[in-house]
């Protein structure tokens, strides 16, 4: 046959029901959605997991030594494999006192430019301090104007976020003055990733030996954040997952769903090998009308893929995608693999046994 009358044959058995491509196109989505809902929802609650760890600063460490930090090699910390943003802080020697609260001071900080990174989540600031969110939301003032203080008008260069979710104190509402790097503070914050307590054990590499052994206080080592646990099992959490087999559960109900498809129209097709068409001919016919399950069935699951990414970042967004389509490629090739190899087992001589099986 022709390509022209394969397609045109293949055309009509769809369009006329025959194939009952409608039926197993329903079956085949249904199916395969349930496997992507289900992988999808288990990897989405592992990416929020994650975020949730990261964001309260539970993979953050800070070793705490007063004035025997030197921020030069902190900042230089986060080029360490599995260090992500590392900087030292101390406290000011002259805490600011707002010209609106002249009878309060507020927390001051001086910060390396690499922990005002860790704040910020910015490579460069302008000139100007650091303020958190909440004593800007009670100032009223906007990144970029200015406060009074008792040293007169300062800019406000950025802010930052520093939520009372079981993290130290005492940077929820304070300020944070930008410093070089090469000169002594108190603290090294350092965050890992992959989480490993083990490597943020480097900041010690940040202290200095010029104090005396007698003057030096007994640096303190630990979470910034403890209330979600010492330990973040995440990734055993995303490689133990029970849909972690969910392509081969696709792979198996898509053949399954092929060899029914096939099986139930064993008489018509062994009548037409006994009417003379060639095997490769029906072969191609029925691979045609597969198209005609898959590409409806996977049109069908797309917008599910999508919908379960929502409100992750594109970064996580994709691999959640890439295993939704893993699915339905798997679930897919099922379906035309078992198709086609059943196919194989329809010839002529089988018209006979397949009309008595429907007697």
């Amino acid at each position: 046959m022709r390509f022209r009358e394969i397609l045109r044959e293949a055309f009509r058995n769809v369009y006329s029901g025959s194939s009952r491509q409608l039926w197993f196109m329903f079956f085949l989505s249904g199916m395969l959605g349930a496997l992507v809902f289900f992988d999808g929802e288990s990897q989405r609650g592992v990416v929020i997991r994650t975020h949730s760890f990261l964001d309260s600063g539970a993979a953050t460490f800070v070793l705490e030594a007063t004035g025997q930090i030197r921020g030069d090699v902190c900042d230089g910390l986060d080029r360490t494999p599995g260090i992500v943003a590392a900087g030292a802080v101390s406290q000011a020697m002259s805490p600011v006192r707002l010209s609106s609260l002249p009878a309060t001071s507020v927390p001051t900080y001086d910060g390396s430019p690499g922990f005002t990174r860790m704040l910020t989540g910015q490579n460069a600031l302008d000139s100007g301090i650091l303020a958190s969110a909440e004593l800007l939301a009670e100032q009223a003032r906007p990144v970029g104007a200015a406060l009074h203080t008792n040293a007169g008008r300062v800019r406000i260069a950025g802010t930052y976020a520093y939520p009372n979710d079981g993290r130290r104190t005492g940077f929820e509402y304070s300020i944070v003055v930008p410093e070089r790097a090469n000169r002594q503070f108190d603290q090294c914050w350092v965050t890992t990733w992959p989480f490993d307590p083990a490597v943020a054990r480097l900041t010690n590499l940040a202290l200095t030996s010029s104090i005396g052994e007698q003057e030096k206080e007994a640096p303190v080592f630990g979470q910034l954040n403890s209330s979600l646990g010492s330990d973040f099992i995440g990734l055993e959490e995303y490689r133990s997952r029970p849909s972690r087999f969910a392509p081969v559960m696709a792979l198996t109900v898509g053949a399954i769903l092929g060899a029914v498809a096939i099986g139930l129209r064993r008489l018509s097709l062994a009548s037409a090998r006994h009417l003379g068409v060639r095997a490769t001919d029906l072969s191609a016919i029925t691979f045609m009308e597969s198209f005609a399950v898959v590409v409806p069935a996977a049109l069908a699951i797309a917008p599910l893929a999508l919908w379960q990414t929502r409100q992750l970042m594109w970064e996580d967004a994709v691999p959640v995608l890439l295993h939704s389509a893993v699915i339905v490629l798997a679930g897919s090739l099922g379906f035309q693999g078992a198709v086609q190899a059943a196919i194989v087992n329809v010839s002529d001589h089988t018209l006979l046994k397949s009309f008595r099986s429907r007697v």
